[in-house]
């Protein structure tokens, strides 16, 4: 029996969809969908527009990766220099299973590294903050 509005936030430069299809609850009108990325975080290789979100997504299909970040660097010509670190400690898992599932949600093959999953969590809790860092921007 609460009615209510929800309080909805976002900051400057977050980018987001309008989704106009159907709710599961029968809501017809269009809504936001979820947060691509910030327009700060966008990312430009090899002709390519994205997001590191959208990196993420892909790399939660990968069933062996336990963590993964991005490093970004500038590189010539105005475009980025990408590299995708991830940690895995299966034996299955492999660098080009990795960049071809990559390349098929991003249309492009990044650099990926691979490393212990240990190594990759410290990295990313380095900082000692509430939340792992998951985009290192060296631009």
């Amino acid at each position: 029996g609460v009615e209510g509005f929800p309080l909805v936030r976002f900051k400057t430069g977050d980018i987001a969809r309008m989704d106009s299809s159907p709710c599961k609850c029968g809501w017809n009108t269009p809504r936001l969908g979820s947060l691509e990325g910030r327009l700060s975080q966008r990312l430009k290789y090899k002709g390519t527009t994205f997001y590191p979100e959208t990196v993420f997504h892909a790399l939660q299909d990968a069933m062996h990766v336990q963590h993964a970040y991005i490093e970004v660097r500038s590189a010539a010509e105005g475009s980025d220099e990408i590299t995708v670190v991830v940690g895995s400690d299966s034996p299955t898992e492999n660098v080009s299973q990795i960049e071809e599932k990559l390349q098929a949600h991003l249309r492009v093959k990044p650099i990926v590294v691979m490393k212990s999953s240990d190594e990759v969590y410290a990295a990313m809790n380095k900082d000692g903050g509430r939340k792992a860092k998951k985009f290192f921007d060296f631009r």
